[in-house]
């Protein structure tokens, strides 16, 4: 795979020297979501849910007849959809496979992503069917609701026993949002209002100690380490999935799992991607101004992923954290 790094010297002398430098990664389009077998990413475009989620299971993405029914059920269309910010309206694809933008610099993953997150909690939730046991699930930075309703599907297929799945969302207006976008949603509201999916604000780093312990955390967004109040909060033989790495730049998607002995126990599952961070409200909120988020473009008939990055100059005097100027074309 090819790689460059592109400095931009194209800004004013006056900005170069007395804000910062900014710095461009121009990636290949197959790096931002790359796995170690041939599958890689792809930005095609769907004109429905049902021809998405045929496409991921044509790609052998989805494999199971569990994640398959959680994915036909949940329609992405409900959960990221155009909306204003700055005084401009961001549109939203739903059927597109890449990450979407949300409201309050939060980001939707990329349909791949989510069904190889599924499928590595799959066999989990089997064999807690068949133990017929109370599934408990918790979706940390639970966003847009997507991954709530689909854990909610995925518990619901052939299960008798009733579970509790809790998002936990730091910006209250998105856990509004997450709560509406649920009700919206014809079939998954009939599972809300029947006291299975809970939607909180609070840190997502602190997770929900008080309804503890779980069998499964779900981390949407990237770390550096595996947050220790959340791995405390597993349930034993409990997983955790999560993307683990630089959140300047790849991750490698991980189940964290807990033995008998409280011992931690890491897999990697083989795959790259590219998440927002796991981060505070203020953090979060900050970004107004500059996307972080991955973008494709075309140049010269080449598909490209930019990712754009604000690095300090060394003498500069303050920290520049938000171009206003300095948008996306």
């Amino acid at each position: 795979m090819n790689k460059s790094v592109v400095i931009l010297t194209g800004l004013t002398g006056f900005f170069l020297a007395q804000v910062s430098w900014f710095i461009f990664y121009y990636n290949t389009g197959d790096e931002l979501f790359e796995r170690e077998s041939n599958t890689t990413h792809t930005d095609e475009n769907f004109i429905s849910n049902d021809e998405l989620i045929d496409s991921l299971v044509a790609k052998g993405i989805i494999r199971s007849q569990r994640v398959e029914f959680a994915m036909r059920m949940v329609d992405r269309s409900f959960y990221c959809h155009n909306f204003k910010q700055d005084k401009k309206i961001v549109f939203v694809n739903p059927y597109k496979d890449l990450a979407a933008p949300l409201p309050y610099n939060s980001t939707l993953s990329a349909p791949q992503l989510q069904a190889v997150c599924l499928e590595a909690i799959c066999p989990r939730i089997d064999a807690l069917i068949t133990e017929q046991v109370s599934i408990k699930i918790l979706d940390v930075g639970s966003g847009s609701g997507y991954s709530l309703s689909c854990f909610a599907h995925m518990t619901s297929y052939y299960n008798k026993t009733k579970s509790y799945i809790v998002g936990i969302e730091h910006i209250p207006s998105l856990v509004e949002i997450t709560k509406q976008n649920i009700i919206k949603d014809d079939k998954t509201v009939k599972i809300f209002n029947q006291d299975t999916i809970h939607v909180i604000c609070g840190d997502g780093f602190e997770g929900v100690p008080d309804q503890s312990p779980f069998h499964i955390i779900h981390v949407g967004a990237a770390c550096t380490h595996v947050p220790r109040n959340l791995f405390d909060q597993l349930s034993v033989d409990g997983i955790m999935i999560l993307p683990l790495g630089d959140t300047n730049f790849y991750q490698q998607l991980v189940v964290v799992s807990k033995n008998r002995q409280h011992e931690m126990l890491v897999q990697p599952l083989g795959i790259k991607c590219r998440c927002a961070p796991l981060t505070d409200r203020e953090s979060q909120l900050v970004r107004t101004h500059i996307s972080r988020a991955p973008k494709v473009f075309n140049y010269k008939g080449r598909k490209m992923v930019v990712t754009p990055f604000i690095i300090n100059a060394p003498n500069v005097g303050r920290n520049f954290s938000s171009v206003e100027k300095i948008r996306w074309e």
